[in-house]
C-alpha cells in the first residue's frame, strides 16, 4: 500500500521535484511508526533529510513542513531514557546513576500494581542525580 501510494505520488507530480521526496519521507515515517519506533530515534533523520529537499515551490511543501513540524515537536515531547550508562569519572554520580539503572530495570520487570511506586522512586532518582550534577558544576563554576 505505501509502495502504491509512493508510485502514485511518483508518477502523478510530473515536473514538481517535491512528490518524490515528500513520498519517500511519508513513507518511511509510516513505517517507522507503525512498529513503534520513537520520533527521536536516529532512523527519522533521512525522513528529515527527504522533507527538507522539497522545494517551497512545489504543492508538496505544506504537506512536507507539516510533516516535519509534527516529527519535531513530538521529538521534544520525547521523555527522557529511564536509565543512562553510569559516567566513571565521578564515582558519587556513578553510584546514583547505577541505583537509577537498577530501578529502571525493575521497572521493566515489575507487575501492574508495582510500577507506580517503583516509577515513583525512579523519578526521585532521576531528581538526585540531577540536583548532583547541578551542584557540581555551580561548585566548579568560577
Amino acid at each position: 500500500m505505501v509502495l502504491a501510494g509512493l508510485l502514485a505520488l511518483s508518477g502523478g507530480c510530473k515536473g514538481d521535484e517535491g512528490g518524490p521526496p515528500y513520498a519517500r519521507a511519508e513513507a518511511r515515517a509510516e513505517e517507522l511508526l507503525a512498529v513503534g519506533t520513537p520520533p527521536s530515534d536516529p532512523r527519522y533523520e533521512d525522513v528529515l533529510k527527504d522533507l527538507a529537499k522539497v522545494p517551497p515551490e512545489s504543492r508538496f511543501h505544506a504537506k512536507a513542513q507539516s510533516l516535519r513540524e509534527r516529527l519535531l515537536k513530538a521529538r521534544a515531547l520525547a521523555p527522557r531514557p529511564l536509565a543512562q550508562t553510569p559516567d566513571t569519572d565521578d564515582p558519587a554520580l556513578a553510584r546514583k546513576q547505577a541505583e537509577c539503572i537498577a530501578l529502571a530495570q525493575a521497572l521493566g520487570r515489575a507487575d501492574a500494581g508495582e510500577r507506580e511506586g517503583i516509577g515513583q522512586k525512579l523519578r526521585e532518582c532521576q531528581d538526585a542525580v540531577d540536583r548532583y550534577r547541578e551542584q557540581k558544576h555551580e561548585s566548579q563554576t568560577p
